[in-house]
């Protein structure tokens, strides 16, 4: 038997990745899997007063910090919902420019990701556990040389790699979104990234597709419709790709392994293929995830966790 453990979209949140490393402990998994928007979306200036008080603007509140530990307080409350924290003096106002605060945006996903890795290392390397990271739609292309730094860790987007004796094929790329993301493209374009790399697969009966977007229309793609000013509506609407529900029909590989839509967290099969999406809380704190069990070329269970 062999035990993966998946998870996706924790967008910058420190106290998922800590209960992602956890979950090594808790399901004894022989492969755990960290695939797809890793990076968080927001940074927040914490600026030093004259007075020797702090300011921030977070959550929509303007808040005043008179004690270090009020301080320290907030900057985990950050960290934990995926954002990043940085300090600087109200006299510096070169600090203080839209142009700085990217920089530092820049800065602060590297020192997380750097920081997740090290810790990674250090806990997981010496009990035959292996890991594979790989980014998601919303994850910039500068994270990825980061994330290849790692000589435990395996890289493994848009490629095809050996697990647990199957092949995992893995793409972070979406069909079009609102947001107009980092890895999203026509889904024509996606299906032919998609088919170019399944070229690189020998057995697609025990193939994994371990793809970011899930395929259209299969109830593990359903967001709520947006309004003209992107404002969530009450209705819910499929918003995967066609393409990649068309290379599941095709190719039925073993497993499919999704993510992408946060809401849409659950399970089905399209023909013999075991399609699965955690969904994601990061948010709150809440780890989702999924464990699947695989012996002889054949799932043999699984669990959608939340912790």
């Amino acid at each position: 038997m062999f035990r993966i453990f998946f998870a996706t979209d924790i967008h910058g949140s420190d106290v998922c990745f800590k209960k992602f490393l956890k979950a090594a402990e808790v399901y004894k998994p022989q492969a755990l899997m960290l695939c797809g928007d890793i990076t968080g979306k927001f940074v927040v200036p914490v600026i030093r007063q004259k007075d020797g008080t702090s300011k921030a603007r977070y959550q929509g509140s303007d808040l005043v910090l008179t004690k270090e530990d009020e301080l320290v307080a907030l900057e985990k409350k950050i960290a934990d919902v995926g954002s990043y924290s940085y300090r600087v003096d109200s006299t510096n106002s070169e600090k203080l420019t839209e142009e700085y605060s990217e920089k530092m945006f820049h800065e602060m996903m590297h020192k997380r990701l750097r920081a997740w890795i090290s810790s990674a290392e250090e806990r997981l390397k010496d009990k035959k556990i292996s890991f594979y990271l790989s980014p998601g739609n919303d994850d910039e292309f500068h994270i990825d040389e980061v994330l290849k730094g790692s000589s435990y860790i395996q890289y493994c987007e848009e490629k095809v790699l050996e697990v647990g004796g199957c092949e995992m094929a893995t793409l972070a790329w979406t069909n079009p979104t609102p947001w107009n993301t980092a890895r999203e493209c026509s889904d024509e374009e996606l299906g032919q990234r998609v088919e170019k790399l399944l070229a690189g697969v020998s057995n697609m009966k025990e193939c994994i597709f371990n793809f970011h977007c899930p395929p259209f229309d299969s109830g593990l793609d359903a967001a709520p419709e947006l309004t003209k000013n992107l404002k969530a509506g009450l209705e819910m609407i499929p918003v995967g790709s066609p393409s990649i529900r068309k290379a599941i029909e095709t190719h039925q590989p073993l497993l499919g392994l999704h993510g992408h839509i946060h809401e849409s967290r659950g399970a089905l099969s399209i023909g013999r293929t075991l399609c699965i999406n955690p969904g994601s809380e990061y948010g709150e704190g809440i780890l989702r995830g999924a464990v699947v069990n695989i012996e002889k070329g054949s799932v043999k269970g699984y669990l959608l966790t939340s912790g």
